[in-house]
């Protein structure tokens, strides 16, 4: 290993090499060892020679030595093949590294020394910092303009607006009014800003003091040159380093206790402090009519003619339908007209907003809006009574906002951008107004179907992909062939006709007044596209003309998704009679069984009633994303559908589902999440404290185990103890262990579950929730056994990974006192008995619990 300093900063270079009989399991260790050693995620890094791990392939040797660098946020660079004999090409040299990859060219070239090209690696390292500047037309929302907008707004008695006659008229006041208030409270301002200089702010008088302490030292010994002033120098500056270190570590720690979204607050401590990102904002070019145009104007409408257009382009694909979208589901059930509101409801639905300073074209923030919640609620509750009595939604609240994210490939093609909508926040309440009243509608009547996971009460992707599983796992007990088709609808959200949509909430009930405020809510919406960057320091926005939305849900509504699932609540009504239809939003997958002579017939004749109710209800399947997957020990049995792609395994909703359900991609997908979050926990323990790392570790790790546990969980013993291997790499972080020290105790210290804990309380509290069938439901008698659960009798070992019959199972081992417990009271004791009990195994816990 090579150490250069450069611009006092360290830059280590590092030789490896693997024999290719070398054991890579030992030498991965050895790596991740030095990288522990040299805390490879504080300072960059290059890792360059033959290690004997082809990159051109896609096995588990890979996998393995991406895991290990990534949990260190290092990359191996993609080189083309470094060794080629007349029968082979492989690439087993490698370069990988930490630094910024735009940052960094590789190439390879033939050296005449070996067998193997040689490697040249050439990367920028900047040795001086820039000094820009840039100025912006922006307001100043400190707490004191912000003091003075509420205190503007109190004076107002708003009797225009309680006067105007409609809806319309009572808002476009209510906003000439807030607008004259923020413009003399908070008018916009040029603001030139410079370039923010690191650490200045990790500074306070004990630093101050150590400081001069530490100079006076140096100058002392500079003079003397004796042994005594070098060793008292050298105690100097440790104090002062340890203070300038205390001290960042707060800040950290502070800034990201009060954000709102802590894992972007993680991230943006973690690049500011690493300098990756560069601030200005680079000029945006776009390819249009084959050539690339810079104007921003030009670029901002060829973007909103692309947004807006998208959806007719997408229905294109869908041929003529051949039935109508009629729905025999009629509710008798009517919703004529909404309930009024009060200044209680509209107080604490402001309350409720999630505070951001990002805001529509009115400049009104939800952090505005909260600040000033108690001098807005009267003309609020005012204007929103209009609405819901007259049926008319103001049309200002109508226009959005869309600003155009780049998603991958390149920057100057169209297509790799994404719109994201911003609607004024006075609509979020109108809004949120009016989904009560929906949903209560709803659910009053038990309107909404079972089916529907999606933005539904008592429903999320958990039970989703339980039912999911449970469905696979009693067909196949039953002895069935299973097969499911996951459909991926294009743009389901933006293709919907309004007549459609209001079509079917007139078939949920929702007549006269209520339909014409959704008729009104819907119809003449229009959206802009805003683009801002810089141009010789100066930051400039660009809008482009606003144009007509005809079709769809509004994008970054509160009602959008809600309309959806209404609008798709008869598919299963129309697809019952052919399979299971299992949705959340927009992804729809279809579960069938039966015996192999029949299946192919049931499975083609459902999915075409499928792509049917599709063609008819304006959502395109994309056939050629569109996959089957067969389930069991026998899915070679179960017949193709022609058209169709015949997978192994699938992705729904961010789970990998496997024929076999053994879940094991799924483990190798999220390991390579979690070394990822194990590199932000470790460079959050080095700048912040551990209380901050915990926060860290709950919000970005513990949340990818936990996500979906509860069915993947029943994967094997193997499976769990390589998430158990990371799960103690970041409980030694946290706990600062050395890397062969037992975990065990520092589990318990920092209150944190190993991952078959956390399996165990998942499942418990399902079972616990579930009708399912206990000792005390069979007799009157009070047994001690009388809260130990029935388990069914079955024939599969699989059918033992369902979630409720291992719930039921760890359940009825659980001590006498915890069984007792049911709801909250279970939940909190249960919790607090695998915090104090740590197992590694289901077998260890199972072994002591018998």
């Amino acid at each position: 290993m090579i150490k250069l300093i450069l611009n006092k900063k360290p830059l280590y270079i590092t030789g490896i090499y693997r024999p290719p009989s070398g054991n890579l399991n030992q030498a991965l260790s050895l790596i991740s060892e030095m990288l522990e050693d040299t805390k490879a995620e504080n300072h960059p890094i290059l890792l360059l020679g033959d290690i004997n791990v082809d990159c051109l392939k896609t096995d588990n040797e890979n996998k393995q030595l991406s895991n290990v660098l990534t949990s260190h946020n290092i990359y191996r660079l993609n080189l083309p093949p470094t060794r080629i004999t007349p029968n082979t090409k492989s690439s087993i040299d490698c370069v990988c590294t930490n630094l910024p990859l735009e940052n960094v060219e590789s190439k390879v070239f033939h050296s005449g020394l070996s067998d193997h090209t040689a490697q040249l690696c050439t990367t920028q390292i900047k040795t001086c910092q820039e000094n820009t500047h840039h100025s912006e037309m922006n307001r100043n929302y400190c707490q004191d303009n912000l003091r003075t907008l509420n205190i503007l707004l109190l004076q107002e008695n708003w009797d225009e607006v309680h006067n105007a006659y409609t809806a319309e008229e009572a808002y476009t006041k209510f906003m000439l009014i807030v607008t004259m208030a923020l413009n003399h409270a908070c008018p916009l301002k040029k603001v030139r800003t410079k370039k923010k200089v690191k650490n200045k702010h990790f500074v306070d008088n004990q630093a101050s003091l150590l400081k001069e302490n530490f100079l006076q030292k140096l100058l002392s010994y500079e003079k003397t040159n004796n042994e005594e002033n070098k060793c008292n120098l050298a105690k100097a500056k440790k104090e002062y380093d340890m203070r300038l270190r205390k001290l960042r570590q707060e800040a950290s720690a502070s800034f990201i206790n009060r954000a709102e979204n802590k894992s972007k607050a993680l991230w943006k401590i973690i690049n500011d402090e690493r300098q990756t990102k560069n601030v200005t904002k680079q000029t945006l070019k776009l390819e249009i009519d084959g050539q690339v145009e810079d104007n921003p104007y030009k670029i901002a409408n060829h973007m909103n003619n692309f947004f807006t257009s998208i959806a007719e382009r997408t229905l294109k694909n869908n041929p003529k339908p051949s039935v109508s979208p009629h729905t025999t589901l009629d509710t008798g059930h009517d919703l004529h007209n909404f309930q009024y509101t009060n200044q209680i409801e509209i107080q604490n639905i402001i309350k409720n907003l999630k505070q951001k300073t990002s805001a529509a074209t009115d400049n009104i923030s939800t952090k505005i809006l909260k600040y000033c919640n108690g001098s807005l609620t009267i003309p609020l509750t005012s204007i929103i009574n209009k609405s819901l009595s007259q049926g008319q939604f103001p049309s200002a609240l109508k226009l959005a906002k869309v600003y155009p994210k780049h998603k991958k490939g390149s920057q100057t093609e169209i297509g790799n951008y994404r719109p994201i909508s911003i609607l004024p926040t006075f609509s979020k309440i109108l809004e949120k107004v009016v989904l009560r009243r929906l949903l209560d509608h709803c659910e009053k009547f038990n309107l909404l179907t079972e089916r529907q996971h999606g933005f539904t009460k008592g429903k999320s992707t958990t039970t989703a992909l339980t039912d999911f599983a449970d469905y696979i796992i009693d067909n196949l007990e039953e002895g069935k062939h299973v097969t499911s088709f996951f459909l991926d609808l294009s743009k389901a959200f933006d293709c919907l006709s309004h007549d459609l949509i209001l079509y079917k909430l007139d078939k949920l009930g929702i007549k006269s007044t209520a339909i014409t405020w959704f008729k009104s809510y819907l119809e003449d919406r229009k959206q802009i596209v805003e683009i801002k960057q810089s141009t010789n320091g100066v930051t400039a926005i660009t809008r482009s003309r606003p144009l007509s939305v005809n079709r769809g849900v509004p994008q970054g509504s509160v009602l959008g998704p809600v309309l959806f699932i209404l609008f798709t609540n008869d598919i299963p009504e129309h697809l019952d009679k052919f399979c299971t239809v299992s949705m959340y939003a927009d992804d729809t997958t279809l579960l069938l069984s039966g015996h192999r002579d029949n299946l192919d017939v049931k499975s083609f004749t459902a999915l075409n009633m499928a792509y049917q109710y599709c063609h008819s209800n304006d959502l395109v399947v994309n056939q050629d994303k569109t996959s089957q997957v067969a389930f069991g020990r026998r899915c070679e049995e179960v017949p193709s559908i022609p058209d169709v792609e015949r997978n192994t395994q699938a992705t729904y909703l961010g789970v990998i589902v496997d024929e076999g359900l053994t879940w094991s991609q799924h483990v190798d997908n999220l390991l390579s999440k979690l070394n990822s979050s194990l590199y932000v926990i470790k460079r959050t323990k080095c700048i912040s404290n551990t209380s901050t790392a915990k926060i860290a570790y709950h919000s970005l790790f513990e949340t990818h185990i936990r996500y979906g546990l509860m069915v993947w969980g029943g994967t094997s013993a193997n499976n769990l103890q390589r998430v158990l291997i990371l799960q103690k790499r970041a409980i030694r972080t946290l706990a600062e262990l050395g890397y062969r020290e037992s975990c065990r105790e520092a589990f318990k210290t920092l209150k944190i579950m190993p991952i078959v804990n956390l399996y165990i309380k998942e499942v418990i509290l399902y079972a616990a929730g579930q009708p399912l069938t206990q000792n005390r439901h069979l007799h009157d008698y009070n047994t001690r056994h009388s809260t130990r659960y029935q388990l069914p009798v079955h024939h599969l070992s699989l059918y033992e990974k369902k979630p409720s019959y291992m719930g039921m199972k760890l359940h009825n081992l659980l001590p006498e006192e915890l069984r007792c417990f049911s709801g909250r009271r279970l939940k909190t004791s249960l919790t607090e008995w695998l915090i104090n009990n740590p197992f590694y195994t289901l077998n260890e816990f199972i072994e002591r619990r018998q």
